[in-house]
């Protein structure tokens, strides 16, 4: 952030390297987090992979498959076939190291797409700091929780996140240059961020607007110039191959009729289909406007203070005479920032007009706010020198010390979300408590939805899992429940201390009455000796279930209690995704999972 000489291109380069690289290892670290018994729940890039390494074909694909366009399932699909269960495997962990691989390949595979951001965003940001702010920039999203806890999930946001980068890094070449080479980086780049996810689309026009802007022969004409028209026909040529390629199912119509999933593109009772995706076109109310920084508030609030400041001063910028460009600072600004408005305002407008926009919806505009991030530190930093009374010589000090005090606090929330995944979860407590505790000869454990043990479960038990609604799903093109999945395909013999467990259900709004008929039933069937429930702000939710836990849990006696957060803490426990105030409660976290109780019954 200095005015003197600054960073060395070398030394730039290492240390985005570096930067790139403990990026990598935060998202590797740790990447088993919540497996094989409680997985992200929309992992239809595993089930693609799946498919596609047994032999599946995408002219026969399910509706299901097409979710997610087929690129990097096609990609994944062709690295080494996940290892088979090791048939001398006898202890649980080693039987959930078979169940979880084929969601850690990708978890593996999108956390090494996702780092490439870090090195990428350093190029951005050189379009328009100098070497020192880009290199905070870079390492902003590096730190970034929001693009770490998706960088780290069997899913395609932050794989689209860094692709749709390159697209825009792609059409910015064209913008400098205008070679033919630009134009075919730059048709690539749309392509992969077309192929990833559908909203790759609004990268294209950055790609327009850098045709516009590319330099331009002497008379030449700034739109209709053969030479110049052709080289954009074949980068968007090159885009519109691979939407067609790896969005078939647009194009042949597909159904499933149990379901009324339809595989096309179509306006269909007030909705756009995009294959088995909707959107609602009555939820494109405006209301996503304020779900944006709501997400970066819990997320990301040094980004969003630091990105409010580099607005600022920007648009004061705008105010005054553009002063001389100092050495190490990039030309070309002004085409760099329409280049990339072109890209982040339509697809800001569409994000924030739609009711439904969630936190991962974010990502692909990471980038662009460490970028103002940075300028914004840039401005605070030249603020208190001029404040300052110390000399010229110490303001690279203090401009060290200015970034490492900016990142002080997403190095600490990412740190501990490494730690915290690192550790076992309530889940895993629960059932290392039940294991140590319990006979399985003996004991019957009752649970309520979404207590998915890390234990293997006898015959009785998955059979009756498996009339469970969520236990259909996951036998499904996009199984949720791989854990239990994998249990089923094993032998009986194969499953060593074996539990009964029974799960409690029942209807949303029982009444208590109702809901103790349910119990006494389940009483009858299970005879349970020992009841683990979930604790958490999400089942008080549930009437019915919270009065029939009350009928279950009548008489028994309290063994223990996993909290993974602060006694009194009433708030929802942290999910995968969009949880309110995340960076704060991550910080004061001791174990992912929901609360636990458990209780002796008597049978």
């Amino acid at each position: 952030m200095s005015r003197g000489p600054g960073l060395g291109r070398t030394g730039a380069a290492l240390a985005v390297a570096a930067l790139t690289l403990a990026a990598l290892g935060a998202r590797l670290a740790a990447r088993d987090w919540l497996l094989p018994h409680y997985p992200e729940p929309d992992r239809y890039l595993v089930a693609q992979v799946d498919y596609l390494a047994a032999g599946g074909r995408l002219r026969e694909a399910p509706v299901d498959f097409w979710w997610y366009p087929s690129m990097v399932a096609e990609a994944l699909a062709l690295l080494p076939p996940v290892p088979t269960p090791d048939p001398d495997a006898v202890t649980v962990e080693q039987h959930w190291r078979a169940a979880l691989a084929p969601i850690l390949r990708v978890r593996t595979a999108v956390a090494w797409l996702a780092a490439l951001a870090v090195p990428l965003t350093y190029l951005l940001a050189r379009r328009f700091l100098r070497r020192g702010p880009a290199l905070l920039a870079a390492a902003l999203l590096a730190t970034s929780l929001l693009h770490l806890t998706f960088s780290t999930q069997a899913r395609l946001h932050a794989v689209q996140a860094t692709a749709a980068l390159l697209a825009v890094l792609g059409a910015l070449r064209v913008a400098e240059r205008g070679r033919w080479r630009d134009y075919v980086g730059a048709g690539l780049g749309a392509a992969a961020a077309v192929g990833v996810l559908q909203n790759g689309v609004f990268t294209l026009p950055a790609l327009g607007a850098a045709h516009l802007l590319r330099p331009r022969a002497p008379g030449e004409a700034r739109v209709l110039a053969p030479r110049a028209l052709a080289r954009l026909g074949l980068a968007l040529a090159l885009a519109a191959l691979a939407f067609a390629r790896f969005h078939p199912y647009l194009f042949v119509q597909q159904r499933d009729d149990q379901r009324r999933a339809y595989t096309e593109l179509a306006v269909r009772d007030g909705s756009i289909e995009l294959g088995p995706q909707r959107l609602d076109l009555e939820r494109f109310d405006g209301s996503g406007f304020a779900r944006l920084p709501q997400y970066l508030a819990w997320n990301d609030p040094v980004l969003l203070g630091l990105g409010a400041v580099g607005v600022l001063a920007w648009l004061a910028s705008r105010r005054r005479a553009a002063p001389a460009r100092e050495p190490g600072e990039p030309a070309g600004r002004g085409r760099a920032l329409v280049v990339v408005l072109a890209y982040v305002v339509p697809l800001t407008l569409v994000m924030g007009s739609y009711r439904n926009t969630w936190g991962r919806f974010l990502l692909p505009l990471l980038p662009y706010l460490a970028v103002l991030a940075a300028r914004g530190a840039v401005a605070l930093h030249a603020a208190a020198a001029r404040a300052s009374s110390r000399d010229g010589r110490a303001r690279p000090v203090l401009a060290g010390a200015g970034a490492l005090a900016v990142l002080a606090l997403p190095v600490a929330a990412g740190a501990k979300l490494v730690a915290l995944r690192a550790r076992p979860d309530t889940f895993e407590e629960a059932a290392a408590w039940v294991e140590a505790h319990l006979d399985p000869a003996t004991d019957r454990v009752a649970t309520t939805p979404g207590m998915f043990l890390p234990l293997f479960l006898d015959d009785a038990s998955l059979d009756a899992l498996a009339q469970q609604p969520f236990f259909r799903m996951a036998n499904s093109f996009a199984r949720e429940t791989y854990w239990l999945t994998y249990q089923r395909e094993l032998p009986a013999a194969r499953r060593p201390d074996a539990w009964r467990v029974g799960l409690l259900r029942v209807p949303r709004r029982a009444t208590p009455a109702e809901a103790r008929d349910r119990v006494d039933a389940f009483r009858a069937e299970l005879r349970p000796t020992c009841a683990v429930l979930e604790r958490s702000q999400r089942m008080r939710s549930f009437q019915g279930l919270e009065h029939a836990v009350a009928a279950l849990t009548a008489g028994g006696a309290p063994v223990a209690a996993l909290r993974p957060h602060a006694p009194g803490d009433d708030v929802p426990w942290l999910d995968y995704q969009d949880q309110p105030w995340a960076f704060a409660r991550i910080l004061r976290q001791r174990a992912l999972g929901p609360g636990v109780e458990i209780l002796r019954l008597d049978p």
